[in-house]
């Protein structure tokens, strides 16, 4: 059996928060497509904060089959369940699980609808915010994460 040494995978675990910390929402740079496709969530009454809130706990317990199914096929281009499922490993690498949500709210930036959730995570340190983009379709189109200090300019 192989034995990995701690500051081998302390340093892997280093070099992954930077990563994850370096890379915006890939959703928040690319263009959108010229024609929506089918009826948006506000014509037909949907409610986009819990669209938001089941995408997310999707997300945060793993099952990434369903986020992806629900992903535009913008999203899906770029990756797949399980750069999905590597991202959350990532990310709950750098600050840990969700204990509490402190905020959520919608936001216009770039354009683009997204889902801003501020939480405190058990690994400690500044509350972390999930930023999830949404099609007007109630698509999952991407996300970004950074701390709460870090959040970036929203539209006007």
């Amino acid at each position: 059996m192989k034995r990995i040494r701690p500051r081998r995978v302390a340093t892997a675990v280093l070099v992954t928060a930077f990563v994850l910390a370096t890379i915006p929402a890939r959703a928040q740079t690319s263009g959108t497509s010229a024609a929506a496709a089918g009826p948006t969530m506000a014509s037909t009454g949907t409610d986009s904060l819990a669209i938001a809130r089941k995408y997310t706990a999707w997300f945060f317990t793993g099952q990434m089959d369903s986020l992806w199914s629900h992903q535009s096929a913008e999203g899906k281009k770029e990756n797949s369940p399980a750069q999905l499922l590597e991202t959350l490993i990532q990310l709950t690498g750098r600050v840990g699980a969700e204990e509490k949500v402190l905020d959520e709210h919608f936001v216009k930036r770039l354009g683009k609808t997204q889902y801003w959730r501020t939480s405190q995570y058990n690994g400690g340190g500044e509350a972390f915010m999930l930023r999830m983009v949404l099609s007007p379709q109630g698509e999952f189109v991407g996300f970004g994460f950074n701390p709460r200090s870090q959040a970036p300019p929203v539209d006007p």
